[in-house]
């Protein structure tokens, strides 16, 4: 049976006294290893004792002492992908050394919990950092405790509760478009009549030249230099080669 008592030290005068309260329990019930764990007040003792009675119940309890740190984790998790490409594992060790490790590396896996990857997430996105290269670092991490998962070194990723970092869509400003189509504004002379594109197409070749004009009146596409940097060429094939069309 589990036992909370008050752990007085030699020093000690009695009464209401600060000592440490002293939590006896085997987790692992009858059979289990004995645990003895100490804590400022009896309510935190008891609340530890209920919550871990129930992960135990459920299976999910791991004990202390065998859970191990994010850091030790991670490196056989990074091992196991150096038959990878070399490019491909220098990106990862860049990420793991750069942004996770220096935080989480020395923290055992049972005490990294979502707020604290909530406030990586939230740092990294306040460092103008893109949201696919967070979610990448997101990832990475979520991989660790899967590992760790599978050994049974842990029972939970808190990476699953993590919501992951999105793209902002930013509002266009009608001045800013404006200027940016400079030239690109048609005057109503530029354009062509119903009627000059009906005789438009009635003279071109049939074949390519009239698909070509067609498909720009039916989709408004508009003349450019990426236009006939892919239009040019074949019109130059279609004048040497006539007899093809």
């Amino acid at each position: 049976m589990a036992a909370i008592n008050k752990f007085h030290v030699p020093s000690c005068t009695g009464g209401n006294c600060e000592c440490l309260w002293a939590l006896d329990y085997r987790p692992q019930g009858m059979h289990g290893a004995r645990r003895r764990v100490r804590f400022r007040t009896r309510k935190q003792a008891e609340m530890f004792l209920s919550e871990t009675s129930q992960r135990a119940a459920r299976g999910e309890y791991v004990e202390p002492a065998k859970i191990p740190t994010f850091v030790e984790v991670a490196e056989d998790w990074l091992q196991s992908k150096t038959d990878r490409r070399p490019s491909h594992v220098f990106d990862l060790r860049t990420r793991l050394d750069k942004h996770i490790l220096p935080i989480f590396g020395p923290q055992r896996l049972d005490r990294i919990s979502v707020a604290t990857v909530d406030r990586l997430r939230n740092n990294l996105r306040d460092r103008k950092y893109a949201y696919r290269t967070i979610n990448t670092i997101l990832r990475i991490m979520s991989a660790v405790f899967r590992l760790g998962i599978k050994r049974g070194q842990c029972t939970k990723n808190p990476l699953d509760s993590v919501e992951r970092a999105v793209q902002i869509a930013e509002e266009l400003n009608p001045v800013e478009v404006a200027d940016h189509a400079g030239n690109d504004t048609a005057e109503p002379d530029s354009v062509l009549s119903p009627s000059e594109i009906q005789a438009l197409l009635a003279s071109a070749r049939s074949g390519f030249e009239r698909t070509l004009f067609e498909t720009a009146y039916l989709t408004g596409a508009r003349q450019g230099a990426s236009f006939w940097a892919c239009v040019g060429p074949i019109l130059n094939y279609q004048r040497k080669d006539r007899a093809r069309w």
